[in-house]
C-alpha cells in the first residue's frame, strides 16, 4: 500500500462566499474542503496530493480568487 502525503493550504473568505470557494477551489484540483466558521468568516481547510507543488497550488489560488 502506497502512503500517501497531502498538502494543506488555509483559505480565509467571508461567510457569503463559502459555497463558491469551495467549489473554485476543487475545480482547482484540491481533493478535499474542510470548513471551520465563525460569525462572519469562513475558513477553507484545502488539501492538495503531495505530487503537486504547494507554491503552484498557492499561485492558482491567488490568482482565482
Amino acid at each position: 500500500m502506497q502512503n500517501r502525503f497531502w498538502h494543506k493550504i488555509t483559505v480565509r473568505l467571508p461567510s457569503i462566499f463559502e459555497s463558491e470557494g469551495s467549489a473554485l477551489l476543487i475545480e482547482l484540483g484540491a481533493k478535499g474542503v474542510w470548513v471551520e466558521t465563525s460569525e462572519d468568516r469562513v475558513q477553507l481547510n484545502v488539501y492538495f496530493p503531495e505530487s503537486v507543488s504547494v507554491d503552484a497550488a498557492k499561485a492558482l489560488i491567488q490568482n482565482a480568487l
